[in-house]
């Protein structure tokens, strides 16, 4: 436990030799004196080593020049694509769904179907479409 107290202490000492501040001389004296002179010598070089190093980073200019609303218009946008490709695909679905339902009614059945179902619709659908406009217009409060 003595020696490694004391191998501390001159690792302390080299260190605040080091960097110029106050250090026990005689310590270091002692312990170059014993045979411990080539361990001090290398951590001498370890020391200026990691000082060279810490030199090249310090010097080493980070420009980072981040736009975060940039990229967050930019994620916006590639959302609202996707978003616009999905719904294209969607209405190209069912319209061809409701158009393959009509051909199947008139097939099948009679023409006279589709013309109630067409009454039908221009009867409701006024009705039914204002609210539906109405909320997605005001979505979460806001007029888009």
């Amino acid at each position: 436990m003595k020696m490694r107290e004391d191998k501390e202490k001159i690792r302390d000492s080299i260190i605040d030799k080091f960097y110029e501040e106050d250090y026990d001389e005689g310590l270091l004296n002692l312990a170059l004196q014993q045979s411990n002179s080539e361990d001090i010598t290398y951590f001498e070089k370890k020391l200026s080593l990691s000082k060279n190093k810490m030199d090249l980073i310090s010097d080493t200019d980070f420009n980072l020049d981040i736009n975060i609303i940039d990229i967050i218009n930019e994620a916006e946008e590639i959302n609202n694509k996707r978003k616009g490709r999905l719904e294209t695909g969607m209405f190209i679905f069912v319209a061809l769904m409701l158009f393959c339902a009509f051909g199947a009614i008139t097939i099948f059945l009679d023409i006279r179907y589709i013309i109630y179902f067409q009454i039908t619709m221009v009867t409701i659908a006024p009705f039914i479409l204002i609210p539906i406009s109405k909320a997605v217009l005001t979505k979460g409060g806001k007029a888009s």
